[in-house]
């Protein structure tokens, strides 16, 4: 998958990794090239909204699922971080503080 990636060839890219995951469900680097390489041609001026929402939903579920494999894979945690710090939402218990405010919300 790496190879044809390299070469430019990214229907063959996919096809390999997808090759790959099918001969092992588990293989971490198929889940994330196959992530990678679906979240590269996602397009939201092609697709419509609830479309593009859907695919950019599969690709977290697989890097998630590499993560449950492997999650010591700094690879996987990368990407993860990455979407993470774009997609930033507060988490439930988590405080926030206006700058120069001496009041803490949470």
């Amino acid at each position: 998958g790496m190879a044809c990636y390299r070469l430019n060839q990214i229907d063959r890219a996919k096809a390999a990794f997808r090759r790959a995951h099918d001969l092992d469900p588990e293989n971490v680097e198929a889940l994330v090239g196959i992530a990678i390489l679906e979240m590269g041609s996602l397009d939201s001026d092609v697709l419509d909204p609830r479309e593009y929402r859907s695919r950019a939903e599969n690709v977290i579920k697989m890097i998630s699922m590499a993560n449950l494999v492997d999650h010591t894979n700094a690879m996987v945690q990368n990407h993860l971080a990455n979407h993470y710090f774009w997609k930033w939402t507060p988490v439930p218990g988590m405080v926030s503080v206006e700058r120069g405010s001496c009041v803490v919300k949470g």
